[in-house]
């Protein structure tokens, strides 16, 4: 005769990295978006797959915008836990593309309305006919993300990390 057990939480860890930058001929970021939510959706609610999905999209984005070497590469770092998803995304950058991407985040932390953020962001960028720049902000408007960067000067690497609190979301 079975007998179900309670079944632990599941823990997931993924990690991926791809090099060089150069060799990338497709929309990346929506690919590993999309792969990553698929597979997380197999043992996750759909709400955090979709999460998941965002947050990996648009901090591969992130990386790729903030390219310095093509030839090097880049890593995506995801572990979701009973508590927390994390998504953490490395790549090459000089030590000023880190600091407009710190300054940037420190904008989106210190606002107390990131919705209103963002919309005027929106209006910016519309005005002076710019597009994109809006990711980083989604992800804390949207998704309620943590945000958060850092700087290896020894390797030039940036790593920018995305943490959400799962407050009963993980399944």
């Amino acid at each position: 005769m079975f007998v179900e057990q309670k079944s632990k939480p599941v823990r997931m860890e993924f990690r991926c990295m791809i090099t060089p930058m150069k060799a990338v001929k497709y929309n990346l970021s929506g690919l590993l978006g999309n792969f990553n939510a698929d597979l997380a959706g197999r043992f996750y609610p759909d709400v955090l797959a979709s999460r998941l999905n965002v947050m990996v999209s648009e901090l591969v984005n992130n990386a790729v915008e903030n390219v310095i070497d093509p030839g090097a590469g880049f890593s995506v770092n995801i572990r979701i836990t009973e508590s927390e998803l994390i998504v953490k995304v490395s790549n090459r950058a000089d030590e000023a593309q880190y600091e407009k991407v710190k300054r940037h985040i420190g904008v989106i932390r210190m606002s107390d309305d990131k919705k209103r953020l963002m919309a005027e962001t929106i209006a910016q960028r519309k005005a002076l006919r710019l597009k994109g720049g809006l990711g980083l902000i989604r992800l804390a408007a949207e998704i309620k993300s943590e945000l958060n960067a850092n700087y290896n000067r020894d390797k030039s690497v940036m790593t920018v990390v995305s943490r959400l609190a799962l407050n009963g979301i993980g399944g």
